[in-house]
């Protein structure tokens, strides 16, 4: 399962192939944790815990801990609500690089604004707020982000074809392990995280068809909420899927190569370099970047969950350590350009 889902996954490939970036610095167990769960074997951490009931609420479905720490990813009704932890974090992150590439965009820590739940205000305000079933569905539509490409230049491939000249929604979901991946009946590398994005795309719909029913349209009519979500690149809701190996869906990485396209013809600007060898630099900058996070990710929260709903859930949580990001940034372009043995220069473009 391990294999099929991230083996051909060049984010997912980035903890074995270089080590840590300083703003993303694991400890010796989330590393070993990490790796353990991209080669899909028993976690040392759950052997020694393994059958222990997991603490969740009451009205859910009680689990044990599984050697492989699956049921403790997957656990429903769990304080602290790691899952939702781990999202906010690959929003956060996604926002960040955004923001780097001066592309605007809505939603995420570096969002202009930092949230999208007005998106369809306009249209939803005429429904209850006492209805369960509307506040179920409106959560269902507001987007985390809205990229803005319509002003940007650079785009190439798949960038351009996911993103260009639009504003475009886009969902991000983290895919935890089990019946997602043992139901996928594709032998296809990622198969799993590229089902889980496609569904995105139909549940938006599906949701705004129901407000719009609420609303009094017909089935057979496009209703106010439908209209205005047909008004963000044609309709087409991109769903940035991370997955539970580390792995993530063709809309995540066309979404880098549209900040990679943006960051490379800045860099272009002040530097002759080769087009395509710098591009590549960002590329793979921002490929660790996003591969890091999600390993770490799913690595602390099975170690906070260790901790938190099976030994002692009393002890206090760790906190994440803050790093200056353009010391790294400056660490990291230093050595990209240096070649073995030293010697390495830049040549600055001359204006």
């Amino acid at each position: 399962m391990a294999f099929l889902a991230s083996a051909d996954c060049k984010y997912s490939n980035q903890l074995l192939q270089g080590t840590p970036i300083e703003a993303l610095r694991f400890t010796a167990r989330e590393f070993r944790s990490a790796v353990q769960n991209k080669f899909g074997v028993p976690q040392s951490r759950c052997l020694p815990i393994a059958g222990r009931p997991i603490t969740n609420h009451a009205k859910n479905t009680p689990l044990r801990v599984d050697v492989y720490g699956y049921f403790l990813k997957t656990v429903t009704g769990a304080k602290y609500d790691g899952i939702r932890q781990l999202h906010d974090s690959i929003v956060n992150l996604l926002s960040r690089w955004l923001k780097r590439a001066h592309v605007p965009h809505k939603g995420g820590a570096w969002g202009n604004p930092q949230t999208c739940k007005d998106t369809f205000s306009e249209q939803i305000n005429r429904l209850s707020e006492n209805d369960s079933d509307n506040n179920r569905w409106l959560q269902g539509i507001i987007p985390d982000l809205i990229i803005n490409a319509l002003h940007l230049e650079h785009l190439e491939k798949g960038a351009h074809a996911r993103f260009g000249d639009a504003t475009t929604l886009g969902d991000v979901k983290t895919l935890a392990p089990g019946q997602a991946y043992s139901e996928s009946q594709s032998m296809a590398f990622g198969a799993s995280v590229q089902k889980r994005a496609g569904r995105v795309h139909e549940d938006y719909h599906k949701t705004a068809k129901k407000l719009d029913a609420k609303l009094g349209t017909h089935a057979d009519a496009t209703g106010p909420v439908e209209t205005e979500m047909n008004s963000y690149n044609s309709g087409r809701v991109s769903g940035l899927v991370v997955g539970a190996f580390g792995e993530v869906s063709m809309q995540v990485r066309d979404l880098a190569d549209l900040v990679a396209c943006e960051l490379n013809a800045e860099h272009l600007a002040l530097f002759d370099d080769a087009m395509n060898e710098s591009k590549q630099m960002f590329t793979q900058r921002i490929r660790r970047s996003i591969g890091l996070a999600v390993h770490r990710g799913w690595a602390k929260l099975l170690l906070d969950r260790c901790r938190d709903l099976v030994q002692d859930p009393r002890q206090p949580r760790t906190h994440t350590r803050e790093t200056d990001e353009d010391d790294a940034e400056a660490h990291e372009y230093f050595h990209f350009h240096q070649t073995r043995g030293g010697g390495g220069h830049r040549h600055t473009r001359q204006v």
